[in-house]
């Protein structure tokens, strides 16, 4: 019986699953013949996938993979990587990335510009280190906060001074000729009560308005003219007469007084004798 084996050549070997014979093409992309064992060859199939991606399915392909992990971890531990927090419970994670990011060690490390409120600072600084808040970034709110309160106070400036200019205007046509002579009672009564323009008057006009504020005083001169002082007593009356202001009035009510004095009036008396000394002495007197 004949051997048929013997008739057999490279590609009835091939289809039989033998050994090619010499002179077989070999691969030569660099890849291992499919029935040699790889280093990577009872690793997962999606790792061996992911292998593949990389190139690193070759002989040299284990070291290269070796070198990349080495050298991302040798990165890692000079500093210049930070992992990121594994959860929201991971405080020390969070506390060394914000750290990292520029977060002062302490709250009371943290520099604010020129100009922010110290009290404001102690409330806030340990709320902005909680949350991480860098440096830069606290400075940068604190600079914002700034600006945004400058730019509130120059608008209540400009409403407050453009308040007095109207009612300043407003009170004119209301008074007429009497507009100096209300003034100067309002005047008056600021004196009287201790009062001066930026501590008193300003902060009492940007409250009530300039115009309510100016007839409030002017009431409060009214009230302690000298027509009044003698009911409301030397001691209460505390404004002052000058000697044209006297004249007026006793021109006005001086009859009147002197007659009410002759029959035995003290106050009547009082009052004569307080314009007639305001009239013969050194002018503006305190009453």
């Amino acid at each position: 019986m004949t051997d048929t084996t013997t008739n057999r050549g490279a590609a009835a070997e091939a289809l039989a699953g033998g050994n090619p014979t010499e002179g077989t093409p070999q691969p030569t992309n660099g890849a291992a013949p499919p029935t040699e064992k790889q280093w990577f060859s009872d690793l997962d199939p999606v790792l061996q996938g992911n292998i593949e991606k990389k190139g690193w399915n070759t002989p040299t392909g284990l070291p290269k993979a070796l070198e990349g992990y080495f050298e991302m971890e040798k990165q890692y531990r000079s500093g210049d990587k930070v992992m990121l927090p594994k959860d929201d419970a991971d405080k020390v994670g969070y506390d060394t990335l914000y750290n990292r990011l520029g977060r002062p060690e302490s709250p009371d490390k943290y520099a604010f510009p020129e100009g922010v409120d110290p009290e404001q600072v102690k409330t806030l600084a340990p709320k902005l280190h909680e949350l991480g808040i860098s440096q830069k970034q606290a400075q940068a709110l604190a600079q914002l906060d700034l600006d945004r309160a400058m730019a509130h106070a120059e608008m209540e400036r400009s409403r407050v001074v453009n308040d007095q200019n109207q009612a300043d205007q407003q009170l004119k046509q209301e008074w007429g000729d009497k507009y100096n002579e209300n003034v100067e009672f309002a005047r008056r009564a600021m004196r009287g009560l201790g009062m001066n323009l930026d501590q008193g008057f300003v902060p009492m006009a940007a409250a009530i308005g300039a115009k309510n504020a100016l007839k409030l005083l002017h009431l409060a001169g009214l009230n302690t003219r000298e027509s009044n002082a003698a009911a409301i007593g030397d001691a209460q009356a505390g404004f002052g007469l000058t000697p044209n202001r006297a004249k007026a009035e006793l021109a006005e009510k001086g009859a009147e007084l002197l007659k009410r004095a002759r029959d035995g009036d003290q106050t009547a008396k009082a009052h004569w004798q307080r314009l007639n000394k305001a009239i013969s002495g050194d002018g503006f007197i305190e009453m």
